[in-house]
């Protein structure tokens, strides 16, 4: 094996003499010794090649040719049954230093080089996660990077490291399983960062070339594993932190191997809250130093860099997460992250085109960049272009969402002009013949409401991650008598215009917050849309221990959010939901008791849940309302104004407590409404003078017509 020495003049261990590959590949072994060296060389020289080219993994992309998808997929078959049974002879062996035990992991391996999503995901049923634990220890020691006596195991140490980069690379099931708590393999691994090998000082005065049994190259096997796991699933988060990941990341920012370093920023980008991103990014040096590994992927033909083992989009993807802080949203623009997204997005590579207009989109949060970009002409014509003839829904709704918030996609903006003109249309003929509009009730089920009907509804705006939960509570509220509009399969037609259409629509909006909701762009949008139109919104909380941070900390405030984190309180949670929404939303009376709701028997179809009454029909007669009032054009109405509306919904007599009312303190009023109730209704009483409940009641109604 290859030589490692600390600070201290560590003892070096012996290399095994091995010939080429092609020269192994032909040799016979006559004697039971030469076997055994065939067997030990022909794991080394995996390794070495492993070492020398980033990993032996082979890197599929979307647009691919179908032949060598096809290629790759006639090689899984060929080497899954041996792939089978050598998982199972591994799981009942005690000793993997044998022969046929490192066989069997070789074989393993030389699977994890073809294996896509499908096959690596196999392995949670296969028990991998429970297997990788037990080779673990059955060969970890501690002397092992030093000892020629403990030679296989280091081999064998090794050679699962490898194969488990490149299952976790392709699988996130498969990550998700090994990054939980059941196993307890994050803080085994967070382990090996505590040898006195693997600190600054070892490190620093080790091999400066990288060879496949030096300390740092098994160190960076072990910090490509746990990236991999966070970045495929960021709710296993928590155990990394508590298994002390991030300090030791932090630590490896100082290495001198910019390797080393690059592997553990990319990691941490998934681990770091958003205070610690603020600390972490007080220099311009991160964000320079990632940029230039971006540069690196995109110089090589394939955009993927054999030195730093990152594809481009590996890279993009960690960016976007990066991004997530406001200041390093600006820094990544001023350093001119643009040309490379450009250069991105007009590639065929569709994992390129989906995280770099993600970025585009993430970055466009800031009003800096916002102006950046709308005087970036090939930018817009990029953003343009892919929005008129890409395919990819992704990078589609990316693009459209993008120019929407940099007010330049014109045709989004006809398209809803054209639309609210029919409503106001329709509203208007129905109010000249004086008749009632039938609604279709079962248009009003959330993910089938017609964003084109005057009904006002409850939204519920949330990440994918907790749909089941929220199809729950959409039934528990329709239940109750409420008009719920919830995105189920990605809106009908355009996502962008379906979303502002109920945005605009909504009497009050749930924001259903998770970490991953604070992470995603499209909630943010749909988030940032509801505060700009100063609509009344009721935080809920979808994840344990989380307190909303950064723009989503911001926006929340000091607003009390109603937990539905925790099952046992869900019963009375829905009772605290039920009355902060009040009657807004509503449109027939609850007539089932609770303990019916469909949330004690989640496993019961929509189609089963009991209904009040009046929904039992799929059509009821609704007495047409008045034209509700846009809150962007209440904002720049006139005291004049004011008293014009007071007059409409027959409230002229407060027109001279209102006196120097306009539409922006209005809205204030509105929002005193909303967020303050109790105070809210005591002081119109006190300062308007209401001298009857329908008076107030009148008046309230009114406000709550303003979306």
């Amino acid at each position: 094996m290859g030589s490692s020495a600390s600070s201290k003049g560590t003892q070096q261990i012996t290399p095994v003499t091995v010939k080429p590959q092609h020269e192994v590949v032909g040799a016979t072994p006559t004697t039971q010794h030469e076997k055994q060296l065939t067997v030990v060389r022909k794991c080394i020289a995996f390794l070495k090649i492993a070492t020398s080219t980033g990993g032996n993994a082979v890197r599929l992309n979307e647009s691919d040719d179908a032949s060598k998808f096809q290629k790759f997929s006639a090689k899984r078959e060929l080497l899954l049954p041996g792939f089978i049974k050598s998982l199972e002879e591994l799981h009942v062996t005690d000793d993997y230093t044998t022969d046929t035990a490192m066989e069997n992991l070789l074989t393993v391996c030389e699977m994890s080089n073809v294996a896509d999503n499908e096959t690596a995901n196999m392995l949670i049923s296969k028990r991998y996660p429970e297997l990788f634990v037990k080779i673990w220890k059955a060969v970890y020691d501690d002397k092992m990077y030093e000892s020629n006596e403990l030679e296989r195991q280091y081999i064998v140490f090794n050679l699962l490291k490898q194969a488990t980069i490149s299952f976790t690379h392709v699988a996130c099931r498969l990550c998700t399983e090994m990054g939980t708590q059941r196993y307890g393999i994050i803080p085994l691994m967070a382990k090996e960062f505590e040898h006195p090998l693997m600190n600054q000082e070892a490190l620093k005065h080790g091999m400066k070339k990288a060879v496949w049994d030096s300390p740092r190259e098994t160190l960076k096997k072990m910090v490509n594993i746990l990236a991999n796991i966070i970045r495929k699933d960021i709710d296993n988060k928590n155990v990394f932190r508590q298994a002390n990941v991030v300090h030791h990341l932090q630590d490896l920012l100082n290495c001198r191997f910019l390797i080393m370093r690059a592997k553990a920023l990319f990691c941490l980008v998934y681990l770091i809250n958003d205070d610690e991103n603020e600390a972490l990014n007080t220099t311009n040096d991160n964000i320079k130093f990632v940029l230039k590994v971006l540069g690196k992927c995109l110089d090589e033909p394939e955009h993927y860099c054999e030195h730093y083992t990152y594809s481009a989009a590996v890279v993009m993807d960690g960016i976007c997460f990066l991004a997530a802080n406001d200041n390093n949203k600006v820094n990544l623009v001023k350093n001119d992250i643009v040309p490379k997204l450009i250069t991105m997005m007009t590639t065929e590579n569709l994992a390129e085109k989906r995280s770099a207009s993600r970025a585009v989109w993430k970055l466009a949060f800031h009003p800096d960049n916002k102006e950046n970009f709308k005087n970036n002409k090939k930018l817009i014509e990029v953003l343009t272009n892919l929005s008129n003839v890409e395919t990819d829904a992704a990078t589609l709704n990316a693009c459209k969402t993008v120019l929407w918030m940099l007010d330049e996609d014109n045709g989004v903006q006809k398209t809803r002009a054209k639309t609210a003109k029919n409503r106001d249309k329709d509203k208007s003929e129905a109010n000249e013949l004086g008749k009632e509009t039938v609604l279709d009730i079962e248009s009003l089920n959330g993910d089938e409401f017609d964003v084109n009907s005057p009904a006002k509804h409850v939204m519920i705006s949330y990440q994918w991650g907790v749909q089941t939960q929220m199809i729950r509570l959409k039934q528990h509220l329709k239940k109750a008598g409420f008009n719920v509009w919830m995105d189920v399969d990605n809106m009908g037609g355009s996502t962008l215009e379906s979303m502002a259409a109920a945005v605009e629509q909504s009497a009050v909006v749930l924001i259903c917050f998770t970490e991953k909701y604070k992470n995603s762009p499209s909630c943010r949008t749909e988030a940032e849309y509801t505060y700009k139109l100063q609509k009344p919104f009721i935080p809920l909380r979808l994840q344990e221990d989380y307190d909303p941070d950064g723009w989503l900390g911001i926006m929340i405030g000091t607003k009390l959010w109603v937990d539905f984190s925790i099952s046992k309180t869900l019963d009375e949670n829905h009772k605290k939901l039920k009355q902060l929404l009040g009657d807004r939303g509503r449109i027939c009376e609850e007539n089932q008791p609770d303990n019916d709701c469909s949330l004690n028997n989640p496993g019961a179809p929509e189609s089963e849940v009991k209904r009040p009454n009046n929904f039992h029909r799929a059509s009821v007669s609704i007495k047409q309302p008045k034209p509700p009032a846009n809150a962007r054009e209440v904002a720049s109405w006139s005291t004049c104004q004011v008293s014009s509306w007071l007059a409409a919904h027959g409230l002229s007599e407060l027109k001279n407590r209102l006196e120097g009312y306009n539409g922006q303190r209005l809205l204030g009023l509105k929002t005193i409404a909303t967020d303050a109730p109790d105070f809210f209704f005591t002081e119109i009483k006190k300062d308007f003078g209401f001298k009857s409940l329908l008076d107030i009641v009148k008046f309230k109604q009114a406000l709550d017509e303003i979306i």
